[in-house]
């Protein structure tokens, strides 16, 4: 299963020492392997704070473009791809935008179960 977490994660990436400290001895998946697992889009105002932590902490191959436009003015979202175009590249893209848009691509790519109500109907997940 594939989970996209909305906002760049919120305070998720924020509180990662905090689950470890608390998690030590369980024998699990450390912090930063279980961020590395989910999605996250960059709704909201990730820069110039939230998405670089994000990306200190979950790695950059998980973050796909968001923009909340269908809740958000047009110059909203216009503001809100200056701020993404105007940031520093991340590690190992020329841009953050190449970047989310080459993840969006893997992410789309890749094959979605069906559902168990839309099993037999040729329904899938992604287009229901």
């Amino acid at each position: 299963m594939r989970v996209l977490m909305p906002h760049s994660g919120a305070a998720l990436a924020f509180f990662g020492d905090r689950v470890e400290l608390f998690g030590q001895g369980e024998g699990g998946a450390s912090w930063r392997d279980a961020m590395r697992a989910l999605w996250f889009d960059t709704a909201g105002t990730p820069l110039p704070i939230q998405l670089p932590v994000l990306a200190d902490v979950a790695g950059t191959a998980h973050i796909v473009y968001g923009s909340d436009s269908c809740l958000t003015l047009a110059a909203g979202v216009d503001a809100h791809l200056a701020s993404i175009d105007a940031a520093a590249p991340p590690p190992g893209a020329s841009s953050w935008r190449e970047l989310t848009s080459r993840n969006a691509d893997r992410l789309l790519a890749q094959p979605i179960a069906r559902c168990g109500p839309c099993r037999g109907a040729g329904i899938s997940a992604r287009n229901r």
